[in-house]
Order: structure tokens, then C-alpha cells, then sequence
């Protein structure tokens, strides 16, 4: 039987996924020492597929390219922020901005494979035209637990002389 799971897709923070996703060392410095839900000795189970037909493994880059296609094309700009407007009756209107590349955060279980988070990107992108670009799975985030888990609990284990409970997740940023 198929397990459900859930993802939530939103604009993607150019500025701040990269660094996260890649796990780049500026980034686990910014983090500090306190090391608050991930844990660098399991950084070695993550995974990520970058889609070959990207072009450029920038999300930035990527993104400049969309604003310069959109301005050559319609001589405007690619409308980033999200804005307000009154309507005819009066009333504020609240209009979307563009947001070419978006991300979406995926549950997974511990053996779940790159292969497994690849066919569902396939599937968003049969069923809705959305492209993905970049897949990650971490299974190096969590939490510590104050002691020892509860005895239902069978997902938590130790490090070193802690106990972690773990966030298995995918992130997801897709072109659409």
C-alpha cells in the first residue's frame, strides 16, 4: 500500500535555498556551533539531483535569465512583488507577484530514494507542467531530545551521547 504524504509549494527564496539545500559551508557556519537541527555527521545521507536540462546550476542565474526573457519579450518587467490594488467597488485587491521558481517540502520516510522523489517530479510535471530543477533529500535535520525518546518512539537515535528525532524530508524547486 502506497504511503500519503503532502507537499506544500511556494516561491522559492533564491537568496536562501541554495545555501540550505547545498548545505554550503558559509551556511553551517551561519548556524554555528549549536548545530540546532542538523547534524553534519549525518550530512553524508543527503542526496540531490540537479535536472541535466537546467542549464545552469544557479538558482539565481536561472532566475535573472526568466527577468530578461520576460522584459524582451513584453518590454516590461517581470512583476516580482506582490501588490495591492482598489477594485471598481472600492475595495483592496491583493495581486500575486510572479514567482517563476517555486519550492516545495516533501515528507519522506528514512529509505525513501532519490529515485522514488525523481518519479514524483516526473508526475508534477506530467500532471501540471511543472519542471523540477533541483531535488534534495536531507536526512540530517531534527531535534534533540531532552533524554531518552518514549517508548512508542521508533524513529529517534543516538549520536554520540544524545538523542535525535528525525525530519526526513525533500525539497523540491521547480521551474513552473
Amino acid at each position: 500500500m502506497a504511503t500519503k504524504s503532502s507537499i506544500h509549494i511556494k516561491p522559492c527564496n533564491i537568496a536562501s535555498s541554495e545555501a540550505h539545500n547545498r548545505r554550503t559551508a558559509e551556511y553551517m557556519r551561519n548556524i554555528g556551533e549549536s548545530r540546532i537541527y542538523v547534524v553534519p555527521e549525518l550530512s553524508t545521507d543527503n542526496e540531490q539531483w540537479i535536472n541535466p536540462d537546467f542549464g545552469t546550476p544557479e538558482l539565481r542565474t536561472h532566475y535573472d535569465n526568466i527577468k530578461q526573457m520576460v522584459k524582451e519579450k513584453t518590454g516590461r518587467a517581470m512583476q516580482e512583488k506582490e501588490r495591492e490594488r482598489k477594485g471598481k467597488n472600492g475595495k483592496i485587491i491583493k495581486v500575486a507577484g510572479c514567482s517563476p521558481i517555486r519550492e516545495g517540502v516533501l515528507l519522506i520516510r528514512p529509505d525513501t530514494t532519490l529515485a522514488d522523489v525523481r518519479k514524483f517530479g516526473e508526475e508534477c510535471q506530467r500532471r501540471w507542467g511543472i519542471t523540477p530543477l533541483q531535488i534534495f533529500l536531507h536526512k540530517d535535520e531534527g531535534h534533540w531530545l531532552n533524554g531518552q525518546p518514549e517508548a512508542e518512539d521508533k524513529e529517534s537515535f543516538q549520536v554520540g551521547n544524545r538523542w535525535f528525532k528525525p525530519n526526513y524530508h525533500a525539497h523540491v524547486v521547480f521551474d513552473g
